[in-house]
């Protein structure tokens, strides 16, 4: 329940290995050949007991990976998001008084839906990204998606404590149907659905198959804008720093080299809030 500080996944160095490999490759450095053949391969030394090969090297040098990036707009697990467009879409369809909630219903599959996801009182910045009493607080209000979502200072905000206590999970049969879904390794539609229900009466309901950011419907696919607004949120820095990384980055093909933007990392300046 207490996650560590640590995950599973090395994604930087995951994209670090990929840049440097084809910059390689445009210089002239050539690979192994024979590496995904025979029974001292790659794969094999990996430990797997199953491969796609289709899934890793079908189509190569025509399929792109590219346009089936998804974004996150909160910072949390992303399977969490389908559930969290459904809430905002259900927030959308009344004026709602926060104070006036009576309870709120996530539906949603049964990898989500376990004791971790459900932890209405989480401890550590980590554990409050895997939880759905905590995000849905932050959502209804209105807190951004950047530091202070998981900051210990708004887990001491009462009215935080008390939204949470309201959230109940529930595993939802539709929601398990995912797995038929999943195209070439990629979780793609993952139906959830929320209830919202006022302490009158009046209760807001959505359903969603995507999550805002998933770029297969027009409605949730995110473009510059979408991602320029995440990164000054999430970021930090002040709004002249913050647009000097966008310009260089934006134009990146036409810089002579990467200064304008490891500058900005190096020496960010003063930061929202205070200095940094």
């Amino acid at each position: 329940m207490d996650l560590p500080d640590s995950k599973y996944q090395d994604a930087g160095w995951a994209v670090l290995a990929g840049v440097f490999a084809a910059r390689s490759a445009i210089l002239g450095a050539t690979g192994l050949s024979a590496i995904f053949d025979g029974e001292r391969d790659l794969i094999k030394m990996c430990g797997t007991d199953r491969f796609d090969r289709d899934t890793l090297v079908g189509d190569l040098g025509s399929r792109w990976m590219l346009p089936d990036i998804t974004y996150k707009p909160w910072p949390t697990c992303r399977w969490m998001h389908q559930p969290l467009t459904a809430l905002v879409t259900a927030a959308s369809k009344g004026k709602i008084d926060p104070h006036q909630i009576e309870s709120i219903l996530i539906g949603t599959n049964v990898l989500v839906s376990g004791p971790r996801f459900c932890n209405p009182t989480p401890r550590t910045w980590v554990s409050r990204q895997y939880s759905f009493p905590h995000a849905v607080a932050m959502v209804l209000l209105g807190i951004p998606g950047g530091p202070a979502w998981l900051d210990d200072a708004t887990d001491e905000i009462q009215h935080v404590r008390e939204l949470r206590g309201k959230v109940c999970v529930e595993s939802w049969d539709v929601a398990n149907e995912y797995a038929s879904q999943i195209v070439r390794g990629q979780l793609r539609n993952m139906p959830a659905r929320v209830t919202i229900v006022m302490r009158d009466g009046t209760r807001l309901e959505a359903e969603t198959d995507f999550a805002l950011g998933d770029p297969w419907k027009s409605d949730t696919a995110y473009g510059d804008d979408h991602v320029v607004e995440k990164f000054r949120v999430a970021s930090g820095l002040s709004k002249a720093r913050a647009d000097e990384m966008i310009q260089a980055i934006l134009n990146i093909e036409a810089q002579p080299d990467i200064e304008p933007i490891v500058s900005v990392l190096r020496d960010p300046g003063e930061v929202s809030g205070g200095e940094g």
